[in-house]
């Protein structure tokens, strides 16, 4: 990082309103069994002048965790381990969530100012649905591996965005969206039963074959058209997506699962706002 801040790791979206900061490789693991998970994040959360860290502990569940929402259980995570909620900090959800949302007036309710606090998740591939429903004044990160997308043997393939808006009564047509980089059809080779289901579930003009890496000249997936998709069927207008089309697989500057990393990288959305 330079003085001045994150430089280009750190993005602004949304006509400035809010930014979204990217960390890889050069800064280190995320992954919260990390030992130096803690130093990482926290060291991040001064940089950036927060006072909390929201970070829903992802597991594929499509779940969204509201950081001030009734009857969710939340604990900190501090230099020994878990610890009680305090005035600032790291927050961690106890049910697994691969959301978080952070309704803006709430927060005003409780004298925290919106600018003071930041939804984060750690990845190796999959990218992120970042979300703004005006109205609401809802900021949101989803977790949009395939995973949250399609389960195999799942009825009604509810996505996690589908299920975002439904659960906390977001409107799509208020929403603007950002997706940030990650894993690209260039990369993204599955030869398993995951993707039969996918083309049988969403259309088989999502498949294409790898032509990068250790998985080139296997089928692929283009996780990010399957993405778009989505929140135009949902009902996001077209105008409102915005994506980030880089491979994080492939580039050289983030960790991979697919590569073969055990480690995280950090995605971070917070608000800009100008005073």
């Amino acid at each position: 990082p330079t003085m001045e801040g994150y430089g280009d790791k750190d993005k602004e979206v949304f006509g400035g309103k809010f930014k979204v900061l990217n960390l890889g490789k050069e800064d280190g693991s995320f992954k919260p069994s990390d030992p130096k998970f803690y130093e990482r994040l926290n060291g991040v959360r001064e940089k950036l002048g927060l006072r909390y860290i929201f970070a829903p502990s992802l597991a594929f569940t499509k779940r969204t965790a509201s950081l001030t929402g009734e009857g969710e259980q939340e604990f900190m995570v501090g230099p020994e381990g878990r610890e009680a909620l305090g005035d600032e900090g790291i927050v961690r959800t106890e049910e697994k969530a691969d959301g978080g949302i952070v309704f803006l007036d709430d927060l005003e309710k409780k004298g925290i100012k919106p600018n003071e606090v930041g939804i984060a998740g750690f990845n190796a591939d999959c990218p992120f649905i970042v979300g703004y429903d005006e109205k609401k004044k809802a900021m949101f990160m989803l977790h949009a591996g395939l995973g949250c997308l399609q389960k195999t043997g799942e009825r009604d393939h509810e996505t996690i965005f589908e299920k975002v808006v439904k659960d906390h009564g977001l409107n799509p047509k208020d929403i603007k969206i950002f997706v940030t980089g990650g894993i690209q059809k260039c990369c993204y080779g599955r030869d398993d039963g995951m993707f039969p289901d996918v083309m049988k579930a969403w259309g088989a003009r999502f498949g294409d074959t790898a032509t990068k890496g250790a998985r080139e000249g296997q089928r692929s997936i283009n996780l990010l058209a399957l993405i778009f998709n989505d929140l135009q069927r949902v009902g996001v207008s077209t105008d409102n997506i915005d994506v980030n089309e880089k491979c994080t697989c492939c580039d050289g500057e983030h960790w991979s699962n697919v590569k073969g990393d055990t480690e995280r990288n950090l995605v971070l959305v917070r608000p800009n706002f100008k005073n």
